[in-house]
């Protein structure tokens, strides 16, 4: 495919554009009359990229853009004087364009991803639960998450395999957003529970046990069945039953009655001098 003359506008600004695809290079020109080439933004070059911008705030996860962006233009070898004016279309590169949002039923089975079909399955609560366990660390308010690497382990749960085989890590920007959004959408819960899900396993390492017996007991399931069952549907079921039967508040500590606890005890107090 050879590459065809087009205007981008990405935040208003227009640019140039040679574009062939996104697993080729592409050559910009901005506004400025300043011309960079692109470089194909891979699926591996995104996470490691990720992972350096991507924070968990109390508010959700934050990407900080600008320091994405300049990554992605340090991938192509552009310079430093030259990134401010091409940092809202590397975000475009690396985003893949424009997909539209996949819609509809999360989709398992295979997958087109243009240089290649994926086969999806989601991930079980069980594996889940691994995940957590390794990229969690610490406790309480100290706790946090390793957003990149429970995102690597849910790719790694949820792609059997690709036709015709190749490494996930090469795939393009187009087919890696792509295959994020749906592998997330089939893994994740409702909408508008990923934050609360996630906040409550870090603010809580006893949450998923917690959960677990009340399936077990609500449905009368064995903890392997909780643990092989698919993780958002997990999900589900718990906002299910917290609808029909509201977790009771937790009991305040127990005490014991002593002879000061009579209602006619006289409490005399001995002091020191």
């Amino acid at each position: 495919m050879q590459p065809t003359p087009r205007v981008i506008e990405v935040d208003g600004i227009a640019f140039n554009v040679q574009f062939a695809g996104f697993h080729t290079d592409m050559t910009a020109t901005s506004p400025a009359g300043e011309t960079v080439r692109l470089q194909p933004w891979r699926l591996r070059q995104h996470l490691a990229a990720l992972r350096q911008s991507l924070f968990v705030t109390v508010d959700g996860l934050r990407l900080d853009t600008r320091a994405f962006s300049s990554l992605v233009l340090g991938e192509s070898g552009v310079s430093d004087d030259l990134a401010p004016g091409f940092s809202s279309l590397a975000l475009w590169w690396a985003a893949g364009g424009d997909p539209a949002p996949h819609s509809g039923p999360a989709l398992t089975g295979w997958l087109d991803l243009g240089p290649a079909r994926v086969n999806l399955r989601p991930w079980s609560n069980g594996e889940r639960l691994q995940a957590l366990g390794r990229c969690l660390s610490g406790e309480g308010d100290a706790a946090s998450l390793d957003t990149v690497a429970y995102l690597e382990a849910m790719l790694s749960a949820s792609v059997v395999g690709f036709d015709p085989p190749l490494d996930a890590g090469d795939l393009d920007a187009a087919a890696t957003a792509r295959l994020l959004d749906v592998v997330v959408e089939l893994n994740a819960p409702a909408a508008g529970q990923v934050d609360s899900v996630l906040a409550s396993a870090i603010g809580d390492s006893e949450h998923l046990t917690r959960a677990t017996l009340r399936l077990c007991r609500s449905l009368g399931w064995t903890p392997s069945q909780v643990w092989s069952a698919p993780a958002a549907e997990v999900d589900r079921l718990l906002a299910l039953l917290e609808r029909l039967e509201p977790a009771p508040p937790s009991a305040p500590a127990e005490h014991s009655p002593g002879l000061a606890d009579l209602p006619d005890a006289v409490v005399i107090r001995i002091e020191d001098d």
